[in-house]
């Protein structure tokens, strides 16, 4: 199924631990401070001991926080590598992401399109048809750097740029971002 372009996205990519989710972040907040509508999804890692363990997703329209996958604890759902995914939390996100369709979006975010949704077909499958549908202007989504031809193919003319985490500042990149969508906020 190719996307046809509902607005214009933007991948970041990079290994663990490089900053995309920490990107994201920063474009949340600046975004928002100039009155920019956001929403979508920003997954955190949860770390012990210096090692990951576990992810959590936040719904960036309420804020509240789901646990998604977990290395040490099973989840009843899907799993890959050494982690267990919630089903729950699966079923609660993509419902928001349908919900989102709907929804007028200056920026989305999408942190991260993995393994489960590019090759396993699990996971946030509600991603594909709000990148076809959804009422976005622009998009960031977080992907590792072997899943990007996945996703050019998917989403075509609708990705604008890769951009890299890695030795990027935040500010580089929402610079670099800003570069490759030409955006200018609400009234532009």
């Amino acid at each position: 199924m190719d996307i046809e372009p509902s607005g214009q996205i933007v991948m970041v990519t990079g290994s663990i631990n490089a900053g995309k989710t920490t990107f994201c972040q920063y474009a949340v907040h600046t975004a928002r401070k100039t009155g920019i509508r956001v929403a979508g999804l920003l997954s955190r890692g949860v770390w012990s001991q210096g090692q990951k363990v576990g992810v959590t997703i936040e719904n960036l329209s309420t804020g509240v926080r789901w646990p998604f996958a977990h290395s040490q604890q099973t989840f009843p759902g899907p799993s890959f590598g050494r982690f267990s995914f919630s089903q729950q939390t699966i079923d609660q996100a993509n419902n928001y992401l349908n919900d989102l369709r709907t929804i007028i979006i200056d920026l989305l975010i999408i942190d991260e399109i993995g393994p489960l949704e590019c090759t396993q077909g699990e996971g946030l499958q509600a991603v594909w048809p709000l990148l076809a549908g959804g009422q976005y202007r622009t998009a960031i989504i977080t992907v590792r750097p072997r899943l990007i031809p996945v996703l050019q193919e998917r989403c075509g003319t609708a990705i604008k740029g890769v951009l890299s985490a890695e030795n990027s500042t935040q500010q580089q990149l929402w610079d670099d971002y800003l570069r490759l969508t030409s955006f200018q906020g609400r009234d532009a």
